[in-house]
């Protein structure tokens, strides 16, 4: 009987811990204006043919989740195209290593590039053929891209609001 409001109330835990997660992933905090200079080495060794691309792909995963200023500095290495590419035309490993890297840039200043790039129809893509780990990333990202996408629209509904309010 005592069970059910116990995984009520861990579950709800598990809401709020996901929440805060989230927020602190979305929310650009203190930008130092330094991000990790193995960004640009890292990028320029990914090719699809290498079999270490899946491990470089998560330690870009690991420098974008470390530093607010390193998602940003991966697309100003130009580095979301290729790590799209190898979302859409990897091996499966090496699509969801680069899902990781998505999931870890994905902040307002690069949904638009994300977007572009092709990377919610590699993601939907990803999410219907992949392994259930690689389906829960692409999960992950596609609501965050949801998320920031909402955010960006209403931010654009406020403006032409109080611009047509002039």
């Amino acid at each position: 009987m005592g069970g059910r409001p116990r995984r009520r109330d861990a579950q709800n835990a598990l809401d709020e811990l996901e929440a805060v997660a989230q927020k602190r992933r979305l929310t650009v905090d203190i930008e130092d204006g330094d991000s990790d200079p193995r960004i640009p080495i890292l990028i320029a060794k990914l090719s699809a043919d290498a079999p270490e691309t899946a491990n470089i792909l998560m330690q870009l995963a690991d420098i974008a989740s470390i530093d607010p200023d390193n998602p940003i500095a991966i697309k100003n290495c130009n580095g979301i195209t290729p790590v799209t590419n190898l979302l859409q035309h990897g091996s499966m490993v090496t699509r969801e290593a680069a899902a990781t890297v998505v999931l870890n840039i994905c902040v307002p200043e690069n949904e638009l590039d994300i977007r572009a790039a092709g990377g919610v129809t590699a993601l939907r893509a990803l999410d219907f053929e992949g392994p259930p780990s690689a389906q829960s990333v692409a999960t992950q990202v596609l609501e965050t891209l949801m998320r920031l996408e909402a955010d960006r629209r209403f931010d654009e509904a406020q403006k032409r609001a109080v611009w047509s309010d002039c």
